[in-house]
């Protein structure tokens, strides 16, 4: 899902080498989160409540009506998180009453039409993603979400150029969940460089990821980089211990052993 920070230039020589400097630094990682499946990982990487980042002159002090435009789309957010749509829907026009350039405002309208889910509100929540980014292309919430938008749409390529401009943006809050669907959606396309790259980043900004080693340890099984999917996998099986016994790493111990029994590499197992 690209455009401001977007050429990633993945060539799988780098990508090893940095696979091989995350794989020592990845010890005594602590792993909190649940495993997650793709698609509820795509939903989840969706945000709801992002107003902040503000369009307009760097610096300047917000305008009354600017105020009222977020304070109005911040109760539309409360709103649409609790299923009240036409709570929310009504806060949104005043909203856009207030300040017609309100980047937040237009983003948050797009994911309530989203949610009502309708063919009609559906098409028309691209619309919105469009004028939120027009009105302001720094708000990388609106990036972020019109790529999930444009996935589940099925416009893949679309979806991979939102991802690469929220992915790359210093500093934006949520810029772990852009590179978890960059990475996703790039190997739906069958880009495992640029899926690779991705959860590799995503490691680098949080070592504790589980859904970067899952995705990575099938990427490494693929691509015949076994020694790095065992010492992954392995890592992942001491952290979560009891919790490890997913379908997906059940599935990943029986492919690593296979591969053992195919092409006689040894697979250590995990020791507590």
């Amino acid at each position: 899902m690209t455009t401001s920070r977007q050429q990633y230039g993945f060539n799988s020589s780098s990508a090893h080498s940095r696979l091989r400097l995350t794989h020592f630094r990845l010890t005594r990682l602590c792993y909190a989160s649940l495993l997650l499946s793709v698609l509820l990982l795509m939903i989840g990487c969706q945000s709801i409540g992002s107003v902040t980042g503000v369009n307009g002159p760097a610096h300047s002090a917000p305008t009354a009506s600017r105020q009222v435009a977020d304070i109005r789309t911040q109760m539309a957010a409360q709103y649409l998180n609790t299923g009240q749509l036409d709570a929310a829907q009504r806060q949104l026009n005043r909203a856009l009453e207030a300040d017609k350039a309100y980047a937040p405002a237009y983003d948050m309208q797009a994911l309530l039409l989203q949610r009502e889910g309708s063919a009609h509100n559906w098409a028309q929540a691209d619309r919105f993603f469009r004028q939120a980014i027009k009105h302001d292309p720094s708000f990388m919430p609106a990036h972020n979400n019109y790529g999930v938008y444009l996935s589940q749409s099925g416009q893949y390529q679309a979806a991979l150029a939102q991802f690469k401009i929220a992915g790359l943006a210093l500093g934006y809050e949520g810029r772990i969940k852009a590179l978890q669907n960059l990475g996703l959606t790039a190997r739906q396309l069958g880009d495992t460089q640029l899926a690779s790259q991705a959860w590799v980043q995503v490691l680098e900004l949080d070592r504790g990821n589980v859904s970067a080693h899952l995705e990575l340890v099938d990427l490494l099984l693929d691509s015949g980089e076994v020694a790095y999917a065992q010492n992954l996998y392995n890592e992942m099986h001491l952290q979560l211990g009891d919790d490890a016994q997913t379908p997906r790493m059940i599935r990943q111990g029986v492919r690593l052993k296979a591969l053992q029994d195919t092409i006689g590499i040894p697979i250590k197992p995990a020791v507590r």
